[in-house]
């Protein structure tokens, strides 16, 4: 059974106006009390090539031990996706994919916007399952 995340975090967010591309990860990160800002999905032809959200610096130290368990999981192969998740700080700070993939022979392959959403979309379920932000 699925949590409602954001009910336990704020009642005022209107998670239905997300894009379904970076929905799931928007709720587990307000689950863990993350408060996002901005994302999208991102798009092929305009605007931005990759996913992101943008969250409170002040949630900054929470984020970065969410991101290094997934990215830890990803290296682990412990998930289906092998898209790593990098912050990027803009004032506030940018959660999003590594636009290039792993080391493929000397070449870097960039990662696709379908395989970014779909690993948006895992991180988020996996984080959502998880009853506290772990240290390591």
């Amino acid at each position: 059974m699925k949590r409602p995340a954001f009910k336990k975090f704020n009642n005022e967010i209107k998670y239905w106006n997300l894009d379904r591309g970076i929905k799931e990860l928007v709720i587990g990160l307000n689950y863990h009390r993350i408060r996002t800002t901005n994302s999208c999905e991102g798009h092929e032809k305009k605007g931005f090539n990759h996913p992101y959200i943008d969250i409170l610096a002040k949630d900054g130290v929470n984020l970065l031990k969410l991101v290094r368990w997934f990215n830890i999981q990803v290296y682990r192969r412990k998930t289906k996706n092998d898209t790593v998740w990098i912050i990027l700080p803009r004032g506030e700070l940018r959660l999003m994919p590594e636009l290039s993939g792993r080391d493929i022979g000397s070449k870097k392959k960039r990662i696709s916007l379908k395989k970014m959403q779909i690993s948006a979309l895992e991180f988020g379920k996996m984080i959502q399952k998880i009853n506290k932000i772990p240290e390591s």
